[in-house]
């Protein structure tokens, strides 16, 4: 549209002048009408990626979510060119989130490309996360693990963990078991315990008692024992007494 930057500008000056939800509106309104070849216009106009104003950053974040579901490659190589900042690393984000579920080997090749930065981190988490959703869990685990610790990260990794071992439960165990972490590494295969608790509850009371002694054990013993009661109350009584003194024989005898 030929009045686009007339638009803008008027845009700019409505700012805190009307309310944000009207404002917003307007915005996604303005991205809709626009071109991409006026899209492109905006977004390299220099004073746009990493721009402090509220209404020119989320155009920007707009049109460019806009063209990386359309032609993400594209899209990439036009990102590749923006400097660092915040508006780079949302886009980062912006573009894995779609390509990875879109074509998720397009957007795994496109990472392994990224020089190390904090944009190539941004990327890593959401692609990560789309190769635990899609059941691709060594894709998964080879992204995630690198991170930095995390209460983002373990969620990723938790995640990860409990879905790929409710299809290879010994593979998904075997990895887990090599986690440096021993909290985490706990919590991952407490997890995944209780898991096997619901067809199996002797073989996962085993899985609990051979955990580090702790919160996640007590946890993950306590679900165990109570799936176990429901199917076998005889044969979980009788395994509860035959643990040593102690706070998981307590729990044990308080489930059955």
């Amino acid at each position: 549209i030929p009045d686009w930057e007339d638009r803008l500008q008027r845009l700019v000056n409505f700012a805190g002048k009307v309310p944000e939800i009207e404002l917003d509106q307007e915005i996604k309104d303005l991205a809709m009408a626009l071109s991409q070849e006026d899209a492109l216009s905006v977004l390299n106009l220099q004073w746009l990626p990493g721009s402090e104003n509220r209404v020119v950053s989320y155009l920007c974040t707009l049109l460019f979510r806009r063209w990386a579901e359309q032609a993400p490659a594209e899209a990439a190589q036009w990102l590749g060119k923006v400097p660092g900042g915040e508006f780079a690393r949302l886009a980062h984000q912006d573009l894995a989130r779609g390509w990875a579920l879109a074509r998720f080997d397009e957007a795994l090749a496109w990472w392994r490309s990224l020089p190390a930065s904090e944009n190539k981190t941004a990327a890593q988490v959401v692609i990560g996360e789309q190769a635990a959703r899609s059941q691709q869990p060594e894709v998964a685990f080879e992204l995630l693990a690198p991170l930095p610790p995390d209460a983002e990260r373990d969620r990723l990794l938790h995640f990860t963990a409990l879905s790929w071992a409710t299809r290879e439960r010994e593979a998904a165990i075997a990895w887990v078991n090599r986690w440096p972490d021993p909290v985490l590494r706990d919590n991952m295969l407490g997890a995944i315990a209780v898991d096997l608790g619901v067809t199996d509850p002797p073989a996962a009371a085993a899985m609990v008692a051979a955990l580090v002694p702790g919160k996640h054990q007590e946890i993950a013993l306590a679900s165990v024992v109570r799936f176990w009661t429901v199917k076998a109350p005889e044969s979980a009584a009788q395994w509860a007494e035959q643990l040593p003194e102690g706070a998981l024989r307590a729990i044990a005898l308080e489930g059955v």
